[in-house]
């Protein structure tokens, strides 16, 4: 709730889009971490949800969400995340790269031969860096 009162202040039309950006990724990187100091990582993930659904995440705050799950080492969070992330219609390919890296490190292979040809019809060209 304090994020979406923050978030709808804070960029006016006199900031350049990428200024909002990073407010927007500035305010919702800082909710998270304050949720989950205050909440742990069950309040975070409430949190991080929500902002999901209802606003329009950042690639930063996929990053910082993606980054505290795996600190927390919870894959099926992790792999959450990344599916919601492949919806940006920007950082596409380079977050499919680094979520067929994940898998593949997690050994989760046959999940990682699915993602990649989602990318491949979702990403002209698409190419895994290995």
């Amino acid at each position: 709730h304090a994020a979406e009162q923050v978030t709808m202040l804070l960029p006016s039309l006199s900031t350049g889009p990428d200024d909002r950006s990073q407010i927007k990724d500035l305010v919702l990187c800082s909710y998270i971490d304050w949720a989950k100091k205050a909440k742990g990582i069950l309040g975070a993930r409430i949190v991080y949800k929500k902002i999901i659904q209802n606003f329009y995440p950042t690639y930063g705050f996929y990053q910082k969400c993606l980054s505290i799950e795996k600190e927390e080492n919870d894959s099926n969070s992790v792999e959450y995340l990344y599916e919601m992330a492949t919806r940006l219609n920007n950082h596409k390919e380079e977050i499919y790269q680094m979520y067929i890296s994940y898998l593949r490190e997690q050994k989760k292979f046959k999940k990682a031969d699915h993602v990649l040809w989602k990318a491949s019809k979702e990403v002209p060209n698409f190419q895994l860096d290995n």
